[in-house]
């Protein structure tokens, strides 16, 4: 009687741990259905991540009232636009609905893979490139950027012959950059656009081609390790003017950068503010030069056109070597000499004739 008793508690025992076993099946499966319906939900949301088409580029409402960016087709399918070939001309405003809306952004992915387009015309309305917008464009050659872009993602153009074929090694940077590092030829000097606003996190990390760079006086933010490790870097021409003023995140920026050897080039009358700045003041050999500036006559980049402008002037004319002129922006008249005439322009500037 008391083995019977044993059994019968033993085979409830093993009744309760079959149920346990059956409900915890139950419940799994149960939840898999879930999250598979979760899935299933989000890739047709995903797979339509735009909110309307107008000839063959999709479209996505921005926070804006009256503003669009351009979307990718499909999110799952790669490539988007697997059908645009040859040049493309985004439009700088579309109708849809009977109302007009203005391209302002060219969303993250949204040509990423699209190997067949060789040249892209973005229009003067868009101020963002996002994230891997083009990347992977392979064969992409040729792109029209006007100054109304202020921003330019990381990765924006990552493996594109783009800027695998720089001519003039002219770029464009925006607030967070392109990724540069194992596409860049050796002996690169690279310009900055004026209107960049700042140069991202990594976005010359180990380019060993790149030897010199200029940065315009609109950066007002460098990030993390941007130059760090450009081992042959030897020239950089700063065009900033208020160096104090621009935001250097992190203490890597020109880490691994030789200091010692590469020859800082600074505005006029600016040598010790860079003596004075963080990181900046790393650097060994420090010389004010004349640049070019976005305003004739300017040279010493502050942005105005005066007396100071004239001194400089008069200085080159009687050959003092206080400063160097290598990109000739004291050539004011454009007749590829120096000479009164264009001490003569500048006055002319300064007086408004």
């Amino acid at each position: 009687m008391l083995k019977r008793r044993k059994h019968a508690h033993l085979i409830k025992y093993l009744y309760y741990i079959c149920n346990l076993r059956k409900n915890y099946r139950q419940k799994l499966l149960t939840m898999k259905k879930i999250l598979l319906l979760f899935i299933t939900v989000m890739l047709t949301i995903s797979a339509s991540a735009y909110d309307f088409m107008v000839g063959n580029l999709c479209y996505f409402f921005l926070i804006d009232e009256g503003t669009v960016g351009v979307a990718p087709q499909n999110a799952f399918h790669s490539p988007s636009y697997s059908g645009l070939n040859g040049s493309l001309s985004i439009p700088g405003c579309v109708t849809y609905n009977g109302n007009t809306y203005i391209v302002t952004t060219i969303g993250s992915a949204a040509f990423s893979g699209c190997s067949g387009l060789t040249s892209v015309t973005i229009p003067n309305t868009v101020t963002v490139i996002s994230r891997r917008a083009f990347e992977g464009c392979s064969n992409l050659t040729s792109i029209n950027i006007t100054n109304s872009v202020t921003t330019i993602d990381e990765n924006a153009f990552t493996n594109t012959s783009w800027f695998n074929n720089q001519p003039d090694g002219l770029v464009y940077a925006g607030f967070v950059a392109y990724k540069y590092k194992g596409t860049m030829p050796a002996n690169t000097s690279i310009a900055l656009r004026e209107g960049t606003k700042g140069i991202a996190a990594f976005a010359f990390y180990e380019c060993s081609g790149l030897t010199s760079i200029t940065i315009p006086n609109s950066v007002t933010n460098i990030s993390y390790s941007a130059f760090s490790d450009c081992v042959n870097l030897n020239e950089i021409r700063s065009k900033i003017v208020d160096v104090g003023s621009v935001t250097m995140r992190g203490n890597d920026v020109f880490s691994g950068v030789p200091t010692s050897t590469c020859m800082l080039k600074v505005p006029i009358g600016r040598i010790l503010a860079y003596k004075q700045a963080a990181q900046w003041s790393d650097f060994k050999n420090i010389k004010q030069a004349i640049m070019s500036s976005i305003k004739v006559g300017d040279l010493n980049c502050d942005n105005v056109v005066n007396g100071s402008d004239i001194n400089i002037m008069v200085n080159l004319l009687i050959g003092s070597a206080a400063y160097d002129d290598p990109d000739s922006a004291s050539d004011i008249n454009c007749d590829g000499r120096l000479s009164g005439a264009d001490l003569n322009k500048m006055i002319s500037i300064i007086l408004d004739q």
